[in-house]
């Protein structure tokens, strides 16, 4: 999965040393304002074709926290998600398959569906928003 890894300056080392609890305060809300950015990214119309809208309602964002870290998460709740992002063969268990094709409904034991990721080109298209809100973020704090 795409990530983003950010240089703390010289300027922000004396923040984050001057009050670390206001640093981190800062970074949290900045990393929840650029995951929000990447979730309206990923609900438009650019990289996600649907048919009922149940694929882009599905999807979050999140922002958990461990000791020394802080990540930022994007993700989908719909049950077809990850096979509709990284794509992938779908196998029957025992049971033909019936699917819909380009030529009408067809029965297969096995079909192989291409990946269309949705998630992943919003983060990329959205690394330099996404580093602006977090230094936005920990400017306010301070």
């Amino acid at each position: 999965m795409p990530s983003l890894r950010l240089k703390i300056g010289t300027y922000s080392k004396a923040r984050l040393i001057a009050g670390p609890h206001r640093f981190k305060q800062g970074s949290q809300n900045g990393i929840k304002f650029a995951m929000q950015v990447v979730e309206t990214d990923a609900k438009s119309l650019g990289d996600l074709h649907s048919r009922s809208g149940n694929l882009r309602r599905s999807i979050s964002t999140s922002v958990k926290e461990t000791a020394t870290t802080q990540i930022g998460a994007i993700s989908s709740s719909a049950i077809y998600a990850a096979i509709h992002e990284f794509g992938g063969t779908i196998k029957s268990v025992g049971r033909i398959m019936n699917f819909e094709g380009d030529y009408g409904w067809k029965k297969l034991r096995s079909v192989t569906i291409p990946a269309r990721p949705f998630l992943r080109p919003a983060l990329m298209r959205n690394k330099k928003k996404m580093s602006q809100q977090i230094a936005k973020g920990i400017n306010k704090e301070f």
